[in-house]
Formats: structure tokens, sequence, C-alpha cells
């Protein structure tokens, strides 16, 4: 099964509103984007919902700019460009010297957390579609992320569900922001004090 025919018939999404300010992307990202990838952001971006077992959050084109600059990637990961999400803690994103894509943690948004989840956006989707049969979307949840309200990278629980709250994009990126300054505080203090 082609990218083509997994998105469109096997991605139980939702069209959603722009979550970040849409704004022309430079030809030079353009041009360093793999084009599995733009062939798919353009029909598909946009979208969310499960695609077997895993969300996939698809950011537009046009939104690529305002979302890693939001999250602050440019100064705290330059190496990536983060396209997409899994609704809650993890961002998806190019490897930009390489074009694999990487799952990586939203807080504590580090390069050494990433990790390979395909050698290409292709591959990313077909593994994403291997996961079984895709599971029904909450409307409720369009939309939003999931945001752990203590971080679990400082200590906060994963599994206690009055530790998460759905916020609106652009809000999570400010949360995130916040608790990456407080993570890389309390690192470097630790590292001092060692």
């Amino acid at each position: 099964m082609n990218l083509h025919e997994i998105l469109s018939g096997n991605w139980k999404s939702s069209r959603t509103e722009a979550l970040f300010p849409e704004e022309p992307v430079p030809q030079m990202l353009i041009d360093i984007l793999p084009a599995d990838y733009l062939d798919a952001v353009r029909e598909f971006g946009g979208r969310e919902g499960f695609l077997g077992t895993e969300y996939l959050r698809l950011h537009r084109l046009d939104e690529l700019l305002s979302l890693n600059t939001a999250y602050g990637v440019p100064t705290a990961v330059p190496e990536i460009v983060i396209f997409g999400s899994d609704g809650a803690l993890e961002a998806f994103a190019f490897m930009l010297e390489e074009s694999v894509v990487v799952k990586v943690p939203f807080i504590p948004l580090l390069l050494e957390n990433a990790f390979i989840v395909g050698s290409s956006f292709s591959d990313f989707i077909s593994s994403l579609h291997s996961t079984g049969p895709a599971l029904e979307i909450d409307p409720n949840t369009l939309g939003m992320q999931i945001h752990c309200k203590h971080p679990i990278a400082l200590g906060g629980s994963p599994t206690d569900l009055d530790n998460r709250v759905n916020v609106p994009p652009q809000k999570h990126a400010e949360l995130a922001r916040f608790w990456n300054k407080v993570y890389n505080h309390a690192r470097s203090q630790s590292e001092n004090d060692a």
C-alpha cells in the first residue's frame, strides 16, 4: 500500500482549523524537506486522528515556521523541524541532515531524547499504519494537545489522569517553553553541583 492509499483510506482523521499562524514557508526549507512528505502534507496537512493505534497530528505546511518558533526549536534543537505530534507529549520531526523521522518529547526538548521512528516519511506512515486497526477519535480532543501539569521529566506522574489537561497547541507551546527553561535550569544546577 502506498503513502496516499494509507492516508486516504486508513487514517481515521478529521480536518482542524489552523492551530498555529500560517505563513509562507521559505524555499530553502522546502528544498530540504522530503518530497514524499511535501506531496502528502499538501493534501493531508491540517488533519489529525488515529493511524492504526497511534495518533497523528499533521500540521499544515504553512504552519511549520510558527509551530517550530513557538516551541523554541530553532534555538533548542536546530537539527530538527517539527511537522506533527502524537497529540500529547511527543513531537514528530525530521532530522534535517538525514530526513529520517524522529519522535522527541516536547519536555525536555533535547536532541538526545529523540529516537528514529522512520527512515523516511513514507516509512514512518507505514509503521504507524502497521500498529493495527485505527482507533476512534474523541471529537472533544480535536485541535487540543494533552499537557502534563507536572511534567514527567520533572517528576510528574505519567499515569495520573489528574496530571493531564487538554490545551490548545499554542498554549501547549508556551507551557513547553516554560517547562523546558525550568528543566534546563535544574539540569545545569545539578551538573554544577556534581
